[in-house]
């Protein structure tokens, strides 16, 4: 709960900065800050190749516009541990006037690694004589909805519902002899579980001059009953090329082998 109160004094603190930011320096940033297509955990209404900048490049998200409706993106960071993933995303209503931005997409991933994984923290746990191998796999759908409005020129306001299906299994394709002394134990092995999990999102972004962006996400888990946010700052380095850095919560709680209060987020992108 002290992460959440942190969280809305620094969502505060960005609408009192962003007050006092000259609507000049809000000109001079570059076309594709003013309408960002993912925040943190957060897809926006908007697509690439809407309002500046139709080609994405960067270790988080890269994608492309083939249309100011249409993009397909992939996040590199999954990729790069294995965790081969795509999205598409459409764009329903463009923002115009009152009307706000309105995107619907979908994605899929699938840990090609799984049976390594599996295969190696198995013979680790497992005292056995024979050899044996685990077929597995583990793969997840996601969907969402997700609506944008700009506030005015230097901040815009997000909703989103998030739906994620998760699927695993293993199964040995011979029986696993477990050996203790004289004593052995055969059985076959295997499992199928599958789990969903769903959210509801808000997010603000706020640009803080013609190069920095703060950007803040408050939700509401509805699967796990918890509450999710995240604070980050954008940095546009160069006309074209973004940094960010921020912290997502909850974070990571294993009892007394590990405690993490926040994850770390980090990501940097072309766009052009």
């Amino acid at each position: 709960m002290r992460i959440g109160y942190l969280l809305v004094k620094a969502f505060l603190l960005v609408l009192a900065i962003l007050l006092l930011v000259p609507e000049g320096a809000a000109a001079e940033r570059p076309p594709h800050f003013s309408y960002p297509t993912k925040l943190m955990n957060v897809e926006t209404g908007y697509l690439l190749g809407e309002r500046g900048g139709r080609l994405k490049i960067g270790f988080g998200e890269t994608g492309f516009g083939f249309h100011p409706r249409v993009q397909v993106t992939t996040n590199t960071m999954l990729d790069f541990i294995s965790f081969l993933n795509a999205q598409l995303k459409l764009g329903i209503l463009m923002e115009k006037g009152k009307i706000p931005a309105l995107a619907v997409g979908g994605g899929y991933y699938n840990l090609v690694a799984s049976g390594f994984i599996v295969n190696s923290i198995t013979e680790e746990a497992l005292s056995t004589e024979e050899e044996f191998e685990l077929d597995s796999g583990l793969d997840s759908w996601y969907l969402h909805i997700s609506l944008s409005k700009q506030l005015y020129p230097g901040a815009r306001i997000h909703l989103s519902y998030q739906y994620r299906y998760i699927s695993g299994y293993f199964e040995a394709d011979e029986p696993i002899t477990l050996t203790s002394g004289d004593d052995e134990l055969s059985a076959y092995t295997s499992l199928d579980q599958s789990v969903y999990h769903r959210s509801f999102m808000s997010a603000l972004d706020a640009d803080l001059g013609s190069s920095l962006k703060a950007i803040l996400e408050m939700g509401y888990d509805i699967s796990y009953q918890k509450f999710r946010g995240g604070f980050a700052l954008r940095l546009a380095a160069t006309r074209g090329f973004a940094i960010q850095g921020g912290v997502l919560w909850p974070g990571i709680d294993l009892g007394d082998d590990f405690e993490m209060p926040v994850v770390p987020n980090l990501a940097f992108f072309w766009r052009y």
